[in-house]
Formats: C-alpha cells, structure tokens, sequence
C-alpha cells in the first residue's frame, strides 16, 4: 500500500505570502541603500556637472585637444570635491556642534540635580562660555555650508543651464532645481544624520514580516498536506480499512454500554411498578383469604409464595394477610429466611 501527497508544490497563495515578504525586505533595503548612497551620489554627479560645465565654457580653448579636454575634466572633478567637503563640512560640523551643546546642558543640569544644589558662579560662567564657544562653532560651520552650497549651486548650473536652455524661463527653473538638489540632499543627510541612523537600524533590523512569512508558510504546507492525505485516505479503502475496523469496535461496545443502561433502567421501572402492584393487591385483592390462626408450619408455603410474588412485602402487609401481630410477622419472615 502506498499513498501518495499532492501538496508537494506550494500552493498560490503561499508563492504570494512569500513574494511580498520578499519584496518588502528588498525594498527596505533599497531604500536604506538610497539613503546611504545619496552623499556618494550628489558628490559624484557635482563632480560630473561641474567638469562638464567646464568643457562647455572651455570649448573655444580646447577645440579638439583630447589631452587639454582631460585635464579640464580633471580640474572640474578635483575642483567639485573641493567644494562639496566645504558644504559637506560645514553641515557636519553644524550637526556635531548641535549635539555637542545638547550633552554640555545635559550633563550640567543633570551634576545639579543629582547633587541637588544651585550652580556656583563659577560653574555658570564656565558653562556660559563653553556653550557660546559651541555656538561660534556652529555659527563658523554655517558660513562655510551656505559658501559651498552657493559655489555648488552656481557652478554645477553652467551644465544645466546649457542643457535647458531652449526652455527659456522654465529652463531656468529647472537648472536651479537640479543644481539644488545636490545641496539639499546634502542638507538632509547631514543635519538629520541623527534620524536617518535610525530609520537605517531599523532596516536592517526589520525581519519582522518574513518571519511571520516563514510561519505563515510552515502552516500552510502541515494544512495542505493533511488536506492531501485526508484525501488520499478517502479514496483508498485499503489505508482506511484498519481504522475503520477500530471505529466500528467503538461504536458496538458504546451500543453495548447504553444497552446495560437501558436494562438497567428497565429493571428500575419494573421494580417500581412491581411496588404499586404490591400495594394494590395487599391493600385491595389479597392473594388469599385470611388464614385462620395457627403456626408457622401451617402457613409456611402460603407466605413462601406471597413472597416470591411479592418480593417488596413489607411485615405488616404479612401481618394483616395473615391477621397476626407484627412482632409474629417478623418473627415468620426470619424464620422463613432461616430456611425453617
């Protein structure tokens, strides 16, 4: 006997449980990668920009010298990496004296407080002139930001402004937005670097929705193969046979227990209609006439047969048939018992 399974193949909706895990970690991923590489980028394409702007400018000087249309394309990368390290550091050193004023008042207000006293004249000043020499660093990082975002800005537009030039008044609009966009992902990946870190942590720590994927998908393979095998199982009387043997043998001693019950309440019946027929013929139509007085030998076999008639005869009811007393009564009924 063999049976075999048809749920070796996934079904589809696990192939599409397991595709949007997929493609919701892929895409995570790719956005932590933009985020990463958008600094790499905007340094690569101002470079890119700036070298070509010199070409366009310089093209009346180089008319065809390879070796001097190099070096010009050299000079305008060398030249963009020296000004996006003014922009790029001015905003870094912008962002690191931001934090490094949050930590001087954190860890000042916090000695206080945990000393629980007033800050010394001396301390105050202290603190007043660290947090205003963090302040001109700040302030000196923001001149040299706003320099290199210009010089970026206004150098990399040659390119585009050549490129867009046809476009009159909406070319110019475009050329300043494409040289800006340098600038301002430079901005956002510096000032934010705080959140971004974060939002990048999270990235790489987000595996929460192929887990539940993964488990999703353990379940759906147990059900399809139970599904399989149940139907397997149906359409092969042999695999079932054993089984079905045991089912049958469980059901017949089930029968044979409510058997026993239904006897059983069948004897409790007969025993409680046996009483009412007790009193009736005890109370209304005795089995035989009152017997005259005499002893116990005289009567032995008539009160042998009441009682097996009567199995619920009480002794009085023996009393009054037999018109004797009860102590008598109870007396013949021990003696009868006895065997006597």
């Amino acid at each position: 006997m063999k049976i075999t399974f048809g749920g070796d193949k996934p079904k589809g909706g696990s192939r599409l449980n397991m595709a949007i895990a997929r493609t919701h970690t892929f895409s995570s991923r790719i956005l932590g990668m933009q985020l990463t590489g958008g600094t790499l980028v905007g340094v690569m394409l101002s470079a890119l920009q700036m070298s070509v702007g010199f070409l366009i400018i310089g093209s009346g000087v180089i008319k065809g010298n390879l070796f001097l249309g190099g070096l010009i394309f050299l000079v305008g990368c060398a030249l963009a990496i020296l000004v996006e390290r003014l922009s790029l550091g001015g905003l870094s050193g912008m962002r690191v004296a931001k934090e490094d004023e949050k930590k001087l008042t954190e860890a000042y207000f916090a000695k206080l407080e945990a000393e629980q006293r007033d800050p010394t004249e001396v301390e105050k000043q202290r603190y007043e002139e660290q947090k205003a020499e963090l302040k001109r660093d700040r302030k000196n990082a923001r001149r040299f930001a706003i320099l290199g975002i210009v010089l970026s800005a206004g150098v990399g537009d040659v390119f585009w402004h050549f490129l867009f030039a046809s476009l009159d008044f909406m070319g110019i609009i475009l050329s300043v937005a494409c040289a800006a966009v340098i600038s301002l992902t430079f901005i956002h990946s510096e000032l934010f670097k705080g959140t971004m870190d974060g939002v990048l942590k999270h990235i790489l720590a987000d595996w929460q929705l192929m887990k539940v994927a993964v488990a999703a998908e353990g379940s759906n393979v147990q059900l399809g193969m139970m599904v399989d095998s149940y139907e397997a199982v149906r359409a092969n009387e042999e695999a079932r046979r054993s089984a079905q043997e045991k089912i049958e043998k469980a059901i017949v001693r089930r029968m044979e227990r409510f058997a026993v019950q239904a006897a059983a309440a069948g004897d409790e019946i007969d025993a409680i209609n046996g009483a009412g027929v007790r009193i009736v013929e005890s109370s209304l139509a005795p089995l035989a006439l009152p017997a005259p007085r005499g002893k116990y030998p005289q009567h032995r076999e008539e009160l042998r047969r009441l009682l097996r008639s009567n199995p619920q005869l009480t002794q009085r009811d023996i009393a009054e048939h037999f018109q004797i007393s009860r102590s008598t009564a109870k007396d013949w009924f021990d003696r009868l018992r006895r065997g006597e």
